[in-house]
């Protein structure tokens, strides 16, 4: 673990950490799970966004509920609750604790 990823072919163009191979979103995770943010996808203005509801890295959260029908995330992080859309969720990268 820790090593270069290689392509299907072999090749090592395109080649990916591994860290990044391990890497979650919010989205993918299960409901009751406790995760780590560790950074958010590139996306205009949306790092800004999620500081301003209290989401940085470093932080610890759980994902308490999923919406039914593609509706929001319910997740408890420093001591509040924060229903965020799935969209959202997506460009949220997590580790598991």
């Amino acid at each position: 673990m820790g090593g270069p990823v290689f392509g299907q072919d072999g090749s090592d163009k395109g080649i990916i950490s591994a860290f990044m191979v391990n890497r979650l979103t919010l989205l993918q995770v299960p409901v009751g799970t406790r995760v780590r943010i560790q950074a958010f996808a590139d996306n205009k203005g949306l790092d800004r966004k999620l500081r301003q509801y209290g989401l940085f890295a470093g932080d610890e959260a759980r994902l308490l509920r999923l919406a039914p029908l593609g509706g929001p995330l319910l997740i408890e992080i420093n001591g509040r609750e924060i229903a965020l859309g799935r969209g959202v969720a997506a460009a949220v990268l997590v580790e598991t604790l």
